[in-house]
């Protein structure tokens, strides 16, 4: 197509300038026009027909046009499209999902009736990394891993720490939503049907949705499509983290906020106030939040994207109100029969069942171990090394086993 395109620019060119010598002559100037305008429609001709022959020309095309389409149709101004807006029109041409979670990958909602992988065997054939991992295994003449399967595929997840954007689409100016990022972009979709939330954890996000619903306009959600070279120090929520304790079903929540201690944000305590009122009443009982914290991230651009700040004054109790040498309101887990307290800033394991089961085998396995390799005398001492270790479940939790067996002597951790 490009050489006939050329060929009719040289054919127009000769015409117009046998048009322009021929102006004088007379007859000329009728037959030149009558030639040129031929030659175009047949340059035409060739072009369409190697349009309609050629789809990859043809689907090129439309992409061009609609190219230029979003082109006209960008806003004006200095900023044009932000990330959200971006997003929203690459969500606009996705098909869309009955289930939101899968906007950003997950597939809970396809899997929720019919799960998939019921036995080790499943994993080690179709689960993606798992078989990846049992292959190498294989490989190295080594036995398949083991696959420590939950009771249920669905309500684990006692752990959550969600961002909070604004809302794209038609929502009103504003508005802002809780959840997870949609896949390959920074807009926040909805996180509450997840399937693998735990009941209490879906019900608090709800609830948490429901009061920024109330408070639009006061309490500005975080753009998270700002490049993290810019430093904004614009007063936002960013985060949400929430932590269920099994035991009551209560929730602790953390409050990630742009800015530091000292600037007090009338928005951020009208929110904490609406959450959990200071004076509670008889008809307006706490029911629903554990406590409530407040992590002051302050703009950095060492910080990049990171969601916490790295300075351990960054974390403030807020509900329950702290008095002077009171104990900070941490959550409260028995695993495998030895109690723990999590802090807002300390790791937990996003499924506390399947950790259990992880202990257990790991005491089993010490036992054994230890049972092997004991001295003349039938007993030694034990001492375990655990790095990275948190609040100190896994070394902990072997060390309280190793004490209570009759065979063994002192345990150092």
């Amino acid at each position: 197509p490009s050489q006939w395109l050329r060929r009719g620019s040289a054919m127009s060119a000769m015409s117009d300038a046998r048009l322009w010598e021929g102006e004088a002559r007379g007859p000329w100037r009728r037959s030149t026009t009558l030639r040129r305008h031929l030659r175009v429609v047949v340059a035409g001709a060739l072009l369409l027909s190697c349009l309609l022959h050629t789809s990859r020309f043809a689907s090129g095309l439309w992409s061009v046009c609609s190219v230029r389409a979003a082109v006209a149709a960008k806003p004006k101004g200095r900023g044009g499209w932000n990330g959200n807006q971006r997003s929203q029109a690459k969500a606009d041409r996705t098909p869309p999902s009955p289930f939101p979670c899968a906007q950003w990958g997950c597939r809970c909602g396809e899997q929720r009736d019919d799960y998939p992988f019921n036995s080790s065997r499943d994993f080690h054939s179709r689960h993606g990394s798992v078989r990846a991992l049992a292959q190498w295994r294989r490989r190295e003449q080594e036995s398949p891993p083991r696959v420590y399967k939950a009771p249920s595929p669905c309500g684990y997840r006692t752990r959550g720490k969600l961002a909070v954007g604004p809302a794209a689409g038609k929502a009103p100016a504003g508005a802002a939503v809780v959840g997870l990022f949609r896949k390959g972009s920074w807009q926040v979709v909805p996180s509450s049907e997840c399937a693998v939330n735990h009941p209490a954890l879906a019900a608090a996000i709800d609830d948490f949705q429901k009061v920024m619903d109330g408070l639009r306009g006061v309490v500005h959600p975080w753009d998270h499509s700002i490049p993290a070279t810019r430093l904004v120090r614009k007063p936002a929520l960013r985060y949400v983290e929430m932590t269920v304790e099994r035991s009551t079903g209560l929730v602790q929540l953390v409050l990630v906020w742009n800015g530091g201690p000292d600037c007090r944000p009338p928005a951020l305590f009208q929110l904490i106030d609406t959450l959990w009122p200071k004076v509670a009443t008889a008809d307006q009982p706490q029911k629903r939040w554990h406590s409530i914290w407040v992590h002051w991230r302050e703009p950095s651009r060492k910080l990049q994207k990171a969601i916490e700040s790295k300075d351990t004054d960054a974390w403030e109790q807020v509900r329950p109100t702290r008095s002077l040498g009171s104990a900070e309101a941490e959550v409260l887990e028995v695993l495998d029969g030895v109690p723990f307290s999590f802090g807002p800033a300390s790791f937990q394991q996003g499924n506390l069942g399947v950790f259990e089961l992880i202990l257990r085998d790991m005491k089993s396995s010490l036992l054994k171990l230890l049972q092997e390799n004991a001295g003349p005398g039938g007993r030694r001492p034990v001492r375990l090394l655990e790095l990275c270790g948190g609040v100190g479940v896994i070394g902990l939790s072997l060390a309280h086993a190793a004490s209570g067996w009759a065979e063994m002597g002192e345990v150092s951790l």
